[in-house]
């Protein structure tokens, strides 16, 4: 049946698919990478057509395959939203850290005050231990 009488004349259509291989099953989707195809339906039911399938079980097969890979479909509007939802993420993530950040520094001054505060003590120790030396040296001295 290549004598091209096979085909109506329709409009060509064309799918593009989302595929995701994994290089490694136990990886899971980090391991993977992800490709997009063009599958032209038209395209196919021809060259099924020329290889000698009937006109209606070629449109049929292209059907049925454009049907299945419609639900693994990966459209612009898709990689849209799915930049939407990344860039909403990194903002909830930005927001986040920027929170834990405030937590951090307010932790570090508290830190850094309960160890001037204790610095403080240990002087005024050290001093009162000092002061109490000299006055027994000072008493020890009268007395001999």
């Amino acid at each position: 049946m290549a004598d091209g009488s096979c085909m109506a004349v329709r409009q060509p259509e064309i799918v593009f698919v989302h595929f995701t291989f994994y290089n490694n099953p136990r990886l899971g989707e980090e391991g993977g990478r992800a490709m997009v195809y063009a599958f032209d339906t038209l395209g196919y039911a021809k060259r099924l057509c020329d290889g000698g399938v009937s006109e209606e079980q070629a449109e049929a097969h292209a059907e049925a395959a454009r049907d299945f890979i419609m639900a693994e479909l990966f459209t612009k509007a898709d990689s849209i939203g799915l930049r939407q939802d990344i860039d909403g993420r990194f903002v909830a993530l930005d927001a986040s850290f920027a929170a834990f950040k405030q937590y951090v520094d307010a932790r570090f001054l508290v830190i850094e005050s309960k160890i001037d505060t204790l610095g403080l003590r240990l002087t005024v120790r050290l001093g009162a231990m000092l002061a109490a030396g000299i006055a027994l040296l000072a008493a020890l001295q009268k007395l001999s």
